[in-house]
Protein backbone atom coordinates (compact mmCIF):
# COMPACT_ATOMS: atom_id res chain seq x y z
CA UNK A 1 0.00 0.00 0.00
CA UNK A 2 2.83 2.40 0.81
CA UNK A 3 4.33 1.74 -2.66
CA UNK A 4 1.31 3.44 -4.26
CA UNK A 5 2.19 6.83 -2.72
CA UNK A 6 4.16 9.13 -5.03
CA UNK A 7 6.83 11.23 -3.38
CA UNK A 8 6.99 14.50 -5.34
CA UNK A 9 10.30 15.43 -3.76
CA UNK A 10 12.33 12.45 -4.97
CA UNK A 11 13.24 14.13 -8.29
CA UNK A 12 11.59 11.54 -10.51
CA UNK A 13 8.10 13.06 -10.56
CA UNK A 14 8.87 16.71 -11.25
CA UNK A 15 6.66 16.59 -14.34
CA UNK A 16 3.49 16.39 -12.21
CA UNK A 17 4.54 19.41 -10.21
CA UNK A 18 5.35 21.36 -13.36
CA UNK A 19 1.95 20.51 -14.85
CA UNK A 20 0.31 21.87 -11.72
CA UNK A 21 2.33 25.08 -12.01
CA UNK A 22 1.38 25.41 -15.69
CA UNK A 23 -2.28 24.95 -14.80
CA UNK A 24 -1.92 27.56 -12.07
CA UNK A 25 -0.44 29.97 -14.62
CA UNK A 26 -3.42 29.39 -16.94
CA UNK A 27 -5.88 30.07 -14.12
CA UNK A 28 -4.08 33.24 -13.07
CA UNK A 29 -3.96 34.37 -16.71
CA UNK A 30 -7.70 33.81 -17.02
CA UNK A 31 -8.27 35.82 -13.84
CA UNK A 32 -6.16 38.68 -15.23
CA UNK A 33 -8.23 38.73 -18.42
CA UNK A 34 -11.44 38.61 -16.41
CA UNK A 35 -10.49 41.49 -14.12
CA UNK A 36 -9.22 43.62 -17.01
CA UNK A 37 -12.43 43.02 -18.95
CA UNK A 38 -14.58 43.69 -15.90
CA UNK A 39 -12.67 46.91 -15.29
CA UNK A 40 -13.34 48.07 -18.85
CA UNK A 41 -17.01 47.09 -18.56
CA UNK A 42 -17.49 49.01 -15.32
CA UNK A 43 -15.64 52.02 -16.74
CA UNK A 44 -17.92 52.02 -19.78
CA UNK A 45 -20.92 51.92 -17.42
CA UNK A 46 -19.42 54.84 -15.50
CA UNK A 47 -18.97 56.82 -18.72
CA UNK A 48 -22.64 56.30 -19.60
CA UNK A 49 -24.09 57.23 -16.22
CA UNK A 50 -21.44 59.00 -14.09
CA UNK A 51 -22.06 56.67 -11.13
CA UNK A 52 -19.05 56.92 -8.81
CA UNK A 53 -19.56 53.35 -7.58
CA UNK A 54 -18.91 52.10 -11.13
CA UNK A 55 -15.66 54.05 -11.23
CA UNK A 56 -14.55 52.54 -7.91
CA UNK A 57 -15.40 49.03 -9.10
CA UNK A 58 -13.46 49.67 -12.30
CA UNK A 59 -10.42 50.90 -10.38
CA UNK A 60 -10.57 47.98 -7.96
CA UNK A 61 -10.76 45.44 -10.78
CA UNK A 62 -7.84 47.12 -12.53
CA UNK A 63 -5.77 47.00 -9.35
CA UNK A 64 -6.60 43.30 -8.97
CA UNK A 65 -5.52 42.63 -12.58
CA UNK A 66 -2.21 44.44 -12.06
CA UNK A 67 -1.51 42.62 -8.79
CA UNK A 68 -2.24 39.26 -10.40
CA UNK A 69 0.02 40.17 -13.31
CA UNK A 70 2.85 40.95 -10.91
CA UNK A 71 2.21 37.68 -9.09
CA UNK A 72 2.27 35.74 -12.37
CA UNK A 73 5.56 37.33 -13.41
CA UNK A 74 7.17 36.40 -10.07
CA UNK A 75 5.51 33.02 -9.57
CA UNK A 76 8.74 31.06 -9.47
CA UNK A 77 10.12 33.35 -6.78
CA UNK A 78 6.94 32.92 -4.71
CA UNK A 79 7.25 29.14 -5.03
CA UNK A 80 10.95 29.15 -4.16
CA UNK A 81 12.00 27.70 -7.52
CA UNK A 82 15.15 28.69 -9.42
CA UNK A 83 14.52 31.25 -12.16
Amino acid sequence: MADDIIDLHDGRHDLGCMNLIAFHRVLIGAAIIFFAGYSAWEFAAFARGNDVVRLLLSAGALVAAVLLLLYLRRLKRFLGMPE
